[in-house]
C-alpha cells in the first residue's frame, strides 16, 4: 500500500502488533500440514495439474456494501471456472493473499465464511496482511474461528493457527497436494518499528519453520502465498527491465472467461512502490537454495502484476517466479482495469531435468479483469 495511506491507519496497527510474537511452544511439523480435501473437487493426486485462483487486497470492512463485493468476487471465480472448463478442468483452490479484512467487525468475518462456504463451494485459503487486525475483534478470536471452521466436517476451509507456538505471525502452515507438491502459506506479518519505520518481513523464527517442514515433506515441489512481499521483487524488476526474458507473460481474460490479449508480458509497475521491506532477512535466498518453492505469489501493491523469474546471490541454476496477484475488490485504491483475479496452473510434473529449475515451467498463469461498472449493468 502506498506510505501516506498506510500512516493513516497507524494508531490501530500499534495496537495490534502483540498478537504476532511467537510464545514459545514447539509444535510438531505435522500439526502444520493440511492434507488437500480433493474429494470436494474431484482432484485426481499425482496426476493432475493443480488449478488456484488468487485472490488478493479483498480490504472488506463492516461498513462496505459486501454484497456487492461478494458478487463481484463470484463473477471472478465463474470466469475461472470457465476458462478451466474449455480444457475439461476443475477449480482446485482460491487462495487469498492477505489483506482480507480493513475495519471489520466480527459479523465481516462471519459473512465472508459464509459467502465462501455457502456460495462459492470451493476449498479456500487465506493468509494475512499488514491490515487484517485493524478491525474490532482480537487476532485470537478471527484465526481460532477460522480453525475451527476449516476442522468441521464438510467445510471447505484450509487453515489452521497455533497462537502459542514458537513462529512468528498468525496462521504458517501447509497445504499437502499429492505425493509431489504443497502450498506454504507464510505470514509476512504487519509493520516494523525496530528498524526504522516500515512493513514487517517473514521472520527468522518462520525461516527455521520452513526448514523443517521441508524436511519433514521431502522433496516436494511447491508454491508459497504470503501478503508483503520480499526485497528480491524489487531486485528482479529492476534487473528484468534490462532484459524483458525474464518477465513471464500471461493471456488475460474479462468476467465471461474470454480471451481479452494473449501472451502479455507481466512488467506492469503503475504503483508509488513495490512494498517490499528494508530488512532482507534471507528468506528468499533460503528458497532458491532449497529449490523446494518454484513461485511465490504475493498482493499488497494494488496495481502491480508483474512476474518475474530470478534466481537471486545463493542463485545455482534455480530459479524462483516472483508474482503479484490482482486486486480483487475496488476498495482502497486500485486501477479499475486491473480487478479480478489471478488463476495459476500449478503442474504436476515438467518435461526435463533443466527446467525443473526455472520456476516459470511449474506455473501457468492467466489474468482475469473485469469491472465494477460491468458488474452493476449486468454485463
Amino acid at each position: 500500500m502506498r506510505l501516506s495511506k498506510l500512516l493513516a491507519f497507524a494508531p490501530i496497527a500499534v495496537l495490534s502488533l502483540t498478537s504476532c510474537g511467537a510464545t514459545g511452544v514447539r509444535h510438531k511439523a505435522s500439526d502444520y500440514i493440511i492434507e488437500y480435501k480433493s474429494s470436494l473437487t474431484g482432484f485426481q493426486k499425482n496426476t493432475d495439474d493443480f488449478n488456484i485462483l488468487q485472490l488478493s487486497d479483498l480490504h472488506l470492512g463492516m461498513m462496505d456494501d459486501n454484497d456487492l463485493h461478494f458478487d463481484f468476487i463470484e463473477k471472478t471465480v465463474k470466469a475461472a471456472k470457465t476458462i478451466l472448463q474449455k480444457d475439461s478442468k476443475n477449480l482446485h483452490l482460491i487462495a487469498i493473499s492477505g489483506d482480507v479484512f480493513t475495519f471489520a467487525d466480527r459479523g465481516t468475518v462471519m459473512d465472508l465464511c459464509d459467502f465462501f462456504e455457502n456460495r462459492i463451494k470451493v476449498p479456500w485459503t487465506l493468509t494475512f496482511g499488514n491490515h487484517d487486525e485493524q478491525g474490532f475483534f482480537s487476532v485470537e478470536w478471527m484465526t481460532q474461528y477460522f480453525t475451527n471452521l476449516s476442522r468441521k466436517k464438510g467445510s471447505y476451509l484450509q487453515f489452521v493457527d497455533y497462537p502459542d507456538d514458537d513462529v512468528y505471525g498468525s496462521a504458517n502452515f501447509v497445504i499437502n497436494i499429492d505425493d509431489n507438491r504443497e502450498i506454504f502459506m507464510l505470514d509476512s506479518n504487519r509493520y516494523n518499528y525496530g528498524e526504522g519505520y516500515g512493513y514487517d518481513y517473514i521472520h527468522s523464527d518462520q525461516i527455521d519453520w520452513y526448514k523443517r517442514m521441508v524436511e519433514a515433506n521431502g522433496s516436494k515441489k511447491a508454491v508459497a502465498f504470503f501478503h508483503i512481499p520480499v526485497p528480491q521483487y524489487r531486485e528482479a524488476y529492476n534487473n528484468a527491465k534490462i532484459d524483458n526474458q525474464m518477465f513471464l507473460t500471461s493471456d488475460i481474460y474479462d468476467g465471461k472467461g474470454e480471451v481479452v490479449e494473449e501472451n502479455v508480458t507481466r512488467n506492469v509497475d503503475k504503483d508509488t512502490g513495490d512494498g517490499s521491506p528494508k530488512k532482507d532477512t534471507g528468506f528468499f535466498d533460503e528458497i532458491v537454495k532449497d529449490n523446494v518453492i518454484k513461485a511465490t505469489f504475493v498482493g499488497h501493491a494494488h496495481t502491480n502484476t508483474y512476474c518475474v523469474d530470478y534466481g537471486g546471490k545463493s542463485n545455482s541454476g534455480n530459479t524462483v517466479s516472483l508474482c503479484y496477484g490482482v486486486k480483487s475488490t475496488d476498495r482502497v485504491y486500485c486501477d479499475e482495469d486491473m480487478l479480478g483475479g489471478q488463476l495459476i496452473t500449478f503442474k504436476n510434473s515438467v518435461d526435463t531435468d533443466d527446467d525443473e529449475n526455472e520456476g516459470r515451467n511449474w506455473v501457468d498463469l492467466k489474468l482475469i479483469y473485469h469491472k465494477y461498472s460491468d458488474l452493476k449493468e449486468g454485463k
